[in-house]
């Protein structure tokens, strides 16, 4: 890709969308396992989820990301197959302790570190996440914007504040999680690359929902061309569509202004001080949240 888009993309903070990641692999592990559920039982339909899935880490190309993704997903389909709960906690850990054993060396590798912080913060964050934007919900209800959906036999209630309030529960859940991983990968992302992209939540929500039809499209577009050039072309013009989108999405949120500071940390010892202390504050306010929810709900 052009080295100028690349930049674009690192200074955005979206550069993990263009790279194969747990987040593809969750994509196409659930459109196969809802296709298979309409037409083969459960079971069967679980394992084939799952052999989609090994092919998808094989053309990936099998990085620490996607098989991190994989091996989850085969812990949660085998509690699906045997009907017993899915812990995705306990599932991160065992995965994290399995693929050490098979290959110590990820240790030194920052894409698996990024994977696994990512998803232990979209784990154990975004319950706290939750509970802010349900505090800035409430702000915007004292402000006079009705949060319920209105009923759709009143046309007259489709005004601009309704259209906005739809919008903001939409992106929601997007948001949300993206603001855990950012979080939860910010040490490592100063640590290492010695930057921070203020604008990457919000450049995250505004792109993300175009990568499940890009891969939708672009896998018709492999299997229609496979069959015949011209509905390979006609795939590609559809795919050509929201790919175009994506590029000048990124292309225009590199020219705002103030979307990234630079932290230079020359010293090895200081980085190690600033990665332990970072997770032991999280740490510590995880615990601490919790046992606040906890004695809340408990009164």
């Amino acid at each position: 890709m052009p080295n100028e888009f690349y930049q674009a993309l690192i200074n955005t903070g979206t550069i993990h969308v263009v790279a194969a990641s747990g987040f593809n692999t969750t994509i196409v592990s659930k459109v196969l396992l809802d296709v298979c559920s309409h037409f083969l039982p459960k079971k069967i339909a679980l394992v084939v989820a799952c052999l989609g899935i090994l092919v998808y880490v094989w053309i990936s190309g099998s990085s620490p990301s996607v098989v991190r993704a994989a091996i989850m997903s085969f812990f949660a389909y085998l509690g699906l197959f045997f009907g017993r709960e899915y812990l995705a906690s306990w599932s991160l850990f065992l995965t994290v302790g399995l693929m050490l054993c098979i290959d110590i060396n990820l240790l030194n590798s920052v894409s698996f570190w990024l994977s696994v912080s990512a998803t232990g913060g979209i784990l154990w964050l975004t319950s706290g996440i939750q509970a802010g934007v349900s505090s800035f919900e409430r702000v915007l209800v004292k402000k006079g914007f009705q949060l319920e959906k209105p009923s759709k036999t009143k046309e007259s209630s489709l005004t601009p504040k309704i259209l906005f309030n739809w919008l903001l529960k939409a992106l929601r859940s997007d948001l949300e999680a993206t603001m855990a991983a950012q979080i939860a990968t910010l040490p490592i992302i100063i640590v290492v690359f010695g930057r921070v992209s203020l604008i990457s939540p919000l450049a995250n929500v505004a792109i993300l929902w175009l990568i499940p039809i890009i891969m939708l499209l672009g896998a018709f577009k492999l299997f229609s061309g496979g069959l015949s050039s011209m509905f390979g072309y006609l795939w590609a013009i559809l795919v050509f569509l929201p790919l175009e989108a994506f590029v000048r999405v990124i292309y225009y949120i590199n020219t705002l202004p103030y979307i990234n500071y630079t932290i230079q940390i020359d010293s090895e010892s200081t980085k190690s001080i600033v990665l332990f202390c970072s997770y032991l504050i999280y740490f510590v306010v995880y615990i601490k949240w919790k046992y606040r929810s906890r004695s809340g709900a408990s009164v």
